[in-house]
């Protein structure tokens, strides 16, 4: 029986930008993920304007939390969320994805 080598989701403990027991779970961007932010006009060769657009997609679930506690609702719920999220944040999730070499990829 195959067995898939790259999960669909995975959760990620997030505690150096949201504090100790904090994580996140995404979702592998699909291809649509990034033919969407394309055709949106975002630059493909820069990953984390790519990765903010995917955000709501790729955001499964999260425990993330504002400066008072209050829980943050998800980017596919609230997508403004993502503009509330600091740089150390986004930075975060952005690396998780991995979407260095966009440019490479889109010329393939």
């Amino acid at each position: 029986m195959p067995k898939r080598a790259y999960k669909k989701y995975r959760v990620i403990a997030s505690d150096e930008v949201q504090g100790e027991g904090s994580w996140v779970k995404l979702g592998a961007p699909a291809w649509s993920d990034f033919l969407d932010a394309w055709a949106s006009g975002i630059d493909a060769t820069k990953p984390m304007a790519v990765a903010l657009k995917m955000m709501p997609n790729v955001v499964a679930d999260w425990n993330w939390v504002d400066d008072e506690g209050n829980p943050l609702p998800l980017p596919r719920d609230d997508p403004e969320v993502i503009d509330r999220l600091t740089r150390q944040e986004q930075s975060f999730i952005v690396d998780e994805l991995d979407l260095e070499g966009l440019e490479e990829r889109q010329k393939n």
